[in-house]
Formats: structure tokens, C-alpha cells, sequence
């Protein structure tokens, strides 16, 4: 039997046995291409006249307040994972920050100055900044591949394919940093939680080793379904690599860089 035959079975073998076992243990039993991601946001939209977040005495400053995400890959932070419209100067982070009108519920529109959109009516909010990564840390999606070979093989196999993710619900929290002598930290409340329904991604540029990223093609994205506040959701590929921790692809051609 040829070394191309051999992989080639070896490759089916994986991939058929890994049918009926978790995840994890396919992961330990033959190759697979690690696929690293982030999620974004863009085309972030409130329209709730209710909110009282930033509502109040200390250590609320009504009514704008920054806003951050706490989703699966996603700690709060007070920085620019849920950008607004209104240019701030936050104290705390010495950086001019996008906030929202968080206390809608004692600053109601119409109001040109506490509202953006539409234009001329100030009715609602709307980010006048693009896309936001949300995801404090990169994500893993690990697929079962075959073993590298002559003119394919290996992350290759996911070359134009679908990677897709589980829905995911992102709980947005209104921001008040208190500062002391010994440095800054965050309160945090509650303002929505908004449920991903997020459209697969195509990869490409994928190689035997190799996915480039990020993504050349901009993902596309689906409203998220919150109460009255509202964004698009989308996938950032930022690459991805062959490994072969269970050692079954170790010997064959490709082990040796051919295949690069």
C-alpha cells in the first residue's frame, strides 16, 4: 500500500470513528485544524425609553455611561465592546469613550441632546462607530481532518466550508468606574441581554497546515433579539493550524514539511 493510500485511510478511520464520541475525544484521537475566532458587533441600536441604569446618585453621572459585554469569551471591561454615539471623556481610562443615554427613563426624547436618531427627530439611539470586538479572549473551534498529504489533507479538508457557532446570549452592563488613591475599579448593572443568532462563516485560504486570517470576507451578520436593543452580530476568523497531538499523521511524508 502506497504512503498517499495509507493516509488517505487513515484519514476515513478518524474521522468514522470519531462519529460516535465527544468532541474531546475525538481531539485526542486523530488531527484536527484549531480554528481561532473572536465575535463582533456593529450596528448597534437602543430604542428603549425605560432604562435607569445610570439613574441616581453616586457613582452614577446621568445620563450617559459606557456599556460592556459579558458573553461566552467575554468579560466586562471599560473599554469599546458595545459603542455608542455621545464622545465622553472617561476619567478612568484617560481615553475618549462612545456612550449611550442610560438613563432614558428621567432624560425622555424628543432631545436632540441626549438623542441621535433618526436625524432631526432625536428619538432614538444609534452607534455612530463600526464594528466592536466583544470577546475578551480568542475563541478555539477544533475539526476533525485528515492527515496532511501531497496536494491536500489536513486544514485543507475545511478549505470553503461552513464553520458556524452555538447561539450565544450577550448581557450588556452599564459601566460606573469609582477611583480611588489606589487605582480604579468597575460597578456594573444590568441593561439587556440580547440572544446571537449568529450565520455561519465560509473559511478560505486554508492550507494543509494552515487558515489564514482574518477572514478576507466580512462575515455576515443577524439582528441579536433583545427588548429594544439591538445589533449585528458576526464571526472573526483569525486563523488557524494543523496539530496532531495523538502522533497518527508522525512519519508519513508531510511529517517532514512536504506538504507545506
Amino acid at each position: 500500500m502506497t504512503k498517499m493510500k495509507w493516509q488517505v485511510l487513515l484519514g476515513v478511520f478518524v474521522l468514522s470513528l470519531c462519529m460516535d464520541v465527544s468532541a474531546s475525544a475525538c481531539a485526542a484521537q486523530g488531527p484536527f485544524c484549531s480554528i481561532r475566532y473572536h465575535m463582533r458587533n456593529q450596528s448597534r441600536r437602543v430604542a428603549d425609553n425605560g432604562l435607569a441604569n445610570e439613574c441616581g446618585g453616586f457613582p452614577h453621572d446621568a445620563p450617559f455611561g459606557n456599556w460592556g459585554v459579558e458573553s461566552k469569551g467575554a468579560v466586562v471591561v471599560d473599554g469599546n465592546q458595545f459603542q455608542g454615539w455621545k464622545k465622553v471623556f472617561s476619567l478612568a481610562t484617560l481615553k475618549d469613550q462612545y456612550q449611550w443615554n442610560s438613563c432614558t427613563a428621567d432624560f425622555p426624547p424628543p432631545d436632540c441632546t441626549n438623542y441621535n436618531h433618526p436625524t432631526g427627530v432625536c428619538t432614538q439611539q444609534l452607534t455612530t462607530r463600526g464594528s466592536n470586538r466583544y470577546t475578551t479572549s480568542s475563541q478555539l473551534r477544533k475539526e476533525l481532518v485528515s492527515c496532511p498529504m501531497l496536494g491536500g489533507g489536513g486544514c485543507s479538508d475545511l478549505n470553503l466550508t461552513l464553520m458556524s457557532v452555538s447561539p450565544d446570549v450577550l448581557s450588556l452592563y452599564e459601566i460606573d468606574p469609582i477611583c480611588t488613591p489606589f487605582g480604579c475599579f468597575i460597578t456594573k448593572t444590568l441593561v439587556d441581554r440580547l440572544i446571537t443568532l449568529v450565520p455561519p462563516v465560509t473559511l478560505l485560504s486554508c492550507t494543509s497546515r494552515f487558515c489564514a486570517g482574518p477572514n478576507p470576507v466580512p462575515a455576515p451578520a443577524v439582528s441579536a433579539f433583545g427588548f429594544d436593543i439591538f445589533a449585528d452580530i458576526k464571526i472573526e476568523v483569525q486563523g488557524g493550524n494543523f496539530e496532531d497531538i495523538s502522533g497518527m499523521c508522525q512519519g508519513q511524508p508531510c511529517d517532514f514539511g512536504e506538504c507545506f
